[in-house]
Formats: structure tokens, sequence, C-alpha cells
């Protein structure tokens, strides 16, 4: 591990923070400064995010990256896209397609596992209130 003083040695890959610094003890002996996302890694605890993802350290995120590397939660949508549950933005579905959620559709609106257009909603509004007079 690492020597912090003449009493104390730490293993390897134990994190903390002198002077608002986090640091790690790396492989060589060595205390090193904690990298901030974007940087490459082996190990986690090299992070700062503590996340050390296909070795680039990551901010944790549950949802998706957008382009500007923001978190978005699971189902939040954008103009044409939508986070997606596997973690990844996905274009939003036309008429007729096949869903799971009304956020993955560009109507947003799923029945029975298929996207369907907003209009066809309406006309079904629009029939109850013929139906009942309104």
């Amino acid at each position: 591990g690492c020597q912090i003083d003449k009493n104390t040695c730490i293993p390897f890959g134990t994190r903390l923070e002198r002077k608002d610094i986090a640091y790690y003890c790396d492989i060589s002996k060595e205390m090193t400064k904690q990298k901030e996302n974007g940087n490459s890694c082996q190990n986690s605890y090299e992070c700062t995010s503590n996340n050390c993802e296909d070795s680039i350290c990551s901010p944790i995120c549950s949802g998706c990256f957008d382009k500007n590397n923001n978190c978005l939660p699971y189902g939040t949508r954008t103009s044409t896209e939508f986070c997606n549950i596997d973690g990844k933005l996905a274009d939003q579905k036309n008429e007729e397609q096949s869903c799971n959620n009304n956020y993955e559709c560009s109507s947003n609106v799923c029945v029975n596992n298929e996207c369907i257009s907003q209009n066809f909603i309406q006309k079904i509004i629009n029939w109850f209130r013929k139906l009942f007079g309104g």
C-alpha cells in the first residue's frame, strides 16, 4: 500500500481527502489525485465519481446521457427521442409501431402495445360526445 506517515500505511485503492483534494493509493505505492469524468481509468477508485465504465471515469446516472452529458431519467422525452430502459436515447416511434409505454411514441399515446395518433384519440372522444349529446 501507500505510506501516509511513519505510522500509517493504507492498502491499494484506498481513497482519502486532504485539503479538499481527493486521492487514492495506486499500485506504484503513490498517493495520486483522483481523476475527473472523461479521463481514462482502470478502477473505479481512481475516479472522483467512483465509476470507471469502459475505461473512462463517468458520472453515475440512472437513465440516459444526452448530447450535453446531462443525466435524463428513464422515460424522459426530448423533442424527437426518449430515454429507453436500456440507458440509451432512442428515436420516438411513429403510428402503428410497437410500444410498451406512452413516452416511446411521438404522439405520447401507446394503446395495446401500439403507438396511435392523437387524432385517433380525438376521434374517439368526439364519437362519445356525439353519442351522449355533447
